[in-house]
């Protein structure tokens, strides 16, 4: 696998820019450009509806962090060296690997369709010999909160 700059992001700052600017897609694609790691992949950036869950993700979660939890995020990365899996949000620290995937809704295939995601995802992730904690944050039509699991697979 080729090297290459990953980018980290700051939870305030992907709110403040989504909460302050009108013109949402012109300004989170120029924010995606330096964060996501799908742009670096294929020079394509996709303003989406994942960008609203997740601000929905930090609106809900961001006055229980503290500075330093709030920063050392990477956006959609995505794994492609003989293995393909795309991970919504990750942080790494030195005991632990923060896995948080972002859904709209509960996919057709119900929890356990989110759950075998997390699983796959801590299977690949624990290669780095690290604790693993996976989330899924799920979002219904109306971008309330629906449910956030916590799995110990």
């Amino acid at each position: 696998m080729n090297r290459f700059d990953t980018k980290v992001f700051n939870l305030d700052s992907f709110y403040s820019i989504y909460e302050e600017n009108k013109d949402k897609e012109m300004i989170m694609s120029a924010f995606l450009r330096l964060s996501d790691d799908e742009y670096r992949r294929t020079g394509n950036v996709n303003v989406n509806g994942e960008i609203n869950d997740l601000y929905v993700l930090i609106d809900t979660i961001k006055d229980n962090l503290n500075t330093a939890q709030k920063s050392g995020y990477f956006f959609s990365y995505k794994i492609l060296d003989k293995i393909s899996e795309e991970f919504d949000l990750l942080r790494f620290s030195n005991e632990s690997i923060l896995n948080i995937e972002v859904k709209k809704r509960v996919p057709d295939g119900g929890d356990s369709e989110i759950e075998e995601q997390l699983r796959r995802h801590k299977f690949v992730l624990s290669v780095l010999d690290k604790t693993v904690l996976p989330y899924a944050f799920v979002c219904d039509e109306k971008n309330s909160i629906k449910l956030m699991i916590t799995m110990n697979l």
